[in-house]
């Protein structure tokens, strides 16, 4: 079986973050038998870049994703920003919403929405599909 993970975000300040995506399939014993893992964001993870805008040519809309085989498949998400809003006030700056998406085999096992926090992202970790 092949598994696929997409994390969809239409946000305006999504290209704020970083996205790091891990998904492991594991054979019917418990082994692990394929690994994928993804790193995307719009600036170098330790780049000294500060940004007021997003990069020429960025448009929101943005989906992120990764495929395995097994028989069964474990999920890691980490949402982390990599600048930080423009306001420090809280109520200027509400989550954002990203929506995780699960397939085995092309079909939709399930569709989930996280919020996203602008200081805090999201960690989705060993979430088991399949």
């Amino acid at each position: 079986m092949t598994y696929q993970i997409v994390l969809r975000c239409d946000s305006p300040d999504w290209w704020r973050y970083h996205v790091y995506l891990t998904l492991v399939g594991y054979r019917a014993d418990g082994r692990q038998e394929d690994y994928a893992s993804l790193v995307e964001g719009v600036s170098d993870v330790w780049s000294s870049e500060k940004r007021s805008g997003p990069p020429p040519g960025w448009a929101p809309g943005c989906e992120s994703s990764v495929s395995c085989r097994g028989e069964r498949a474990a999920v890691w998400v980490y949402v982390i920003a990599n600048t930080l809003p423009e306001s420090k006030r809280v109520m200027e700056n509400p989550d954002l919403e990203v929506t995780l998406i699960a397939r085995r085999d092309g079909r939709e096992l399930f569709r989930k929405n996280y919020p996203v926090n602008p200081w805090g992202g999201l960690s989705v970790v060993n979430l088991a599909i399949g």
